[in-house]
C-alpha cells in the first residue's frame, strides 16, 4: 500500500499482483464486520467497527454515546433510545435497515447479492469511488469479496454468511494469501506491484 500511495502522489498508475493483504484492508474489515453483525447482531466488537468504519460513518461522540448508554447491556439493544446527532441517527437507521433487509431475504438471495445490497444501501460503494484510484481499488476489493462467497457457496459452502466468515477465518489462521482485486490487466499501462515470490 505505502508503494502504491507513493505512485499515486506522481500520477503514476499501479495495479496491485500480490502482496497477501487482501483481508487486512479497512474496506474488507468493515464489510466482514457488517456480516458478523448479520449473524449476530448482539456482536458489540462488530458492531463498534462497523460503526466507525466508512462503511457506517458514526461520529466518535455518536460511539461513546451508544456505548455509555448500553453499559454491560450489547449496544444493539439500546441503541434506538440514545440520543444522538441527526447525522449519526440517520447512519444508525441506515445500519439497521440494510440488516433488516438482509434478514428478510434470508434463503431466498445467494449471499454475493446481499453483501452487494448493504454496500449499495449504505453508499459505501459511493463513498469509495469518490475517492479516485484508491477509492475503485477499494470497490474493486469488496466486490472481489462477494465473488469470493459467490464462489464459496457454489464449492458447496454451507450456513452462508456464518460459513463464509468462518471460511475467511481459516483462510488467515492457515496462511492462504489472497491479492488485492486487479484493476489493470498485464497489457495495461501501469506499474505492477508484486512480491519476489510472484516475479
Amino acid at each position: 500500500e505505502d508503494y502504491g500511495a507513493a505512485l499515486e502522489r506522481h500520477g503514476l498508475a499501479h495495479a496491485v499482483a500480490s502482496g497477501g493483504t487482501f483481508l487486512a484492508r479497512r474496506e474488507i474489515q468493515a464489510t466482514r464486520s457488517w456480516l458478523r453483525v448479520l449473524v449476530n447482531p448482539l456482536d458489540d466488537e462488530a458492531l463498534v467497527f462497523l460503526l466507525a468504519s466508512r462503511m457506517g460513518g458514526v461520529s466518535d461522540d455518536g460511539l461513546f454515546r451508544l456505548r455509555g448508554k448500553a453499559g454491560r447491556s450489547p449496544i444493539w439493544e439500546t441503541a434506538q433510545e440514545v440520543e444522538l446527532s441527526s447525522a449519526d441517527a440517520g447512519v444508525l437507521a441506515g445500519v439497521r435497515a440494510s440488516l433488516q433487509n438482509a434478514w428478510e431475504r434470508r434463503g431466498r438471495s445467494r449471499l454475493s447479492e446481499v453483501i452487494c445490497r448493504a454496500i449499495e444501501d449504505l453508499d459505501f460503494d459511493l463513498l469509495m469511488l469518490q475517492d479516485g484510484a484508491e477509492g475503485r481499488q477499494a470497490y474493486a476489493n469488496v466486490l472481489k469479496l462477494a465473488r469470493m462467497a459467490e464462489e464459496y457457496e457454489r464449492g458447496g459452502g454451507w450456513r452462508g454468511a456464518q460459513g463464509f466468515l468462518e471460511h475467511l477465518a481459516h483462510m488467515e489462521q492457515f496462511g492462504e494469501r489472497e491479492t488485492p482485486a486487479v484493476l489493470a490487466d498485464e497489457h495495461a499501462d501501469a506499474v505492477r506491484i508484486m512480491s519476489v515470490h510472484s516475479t
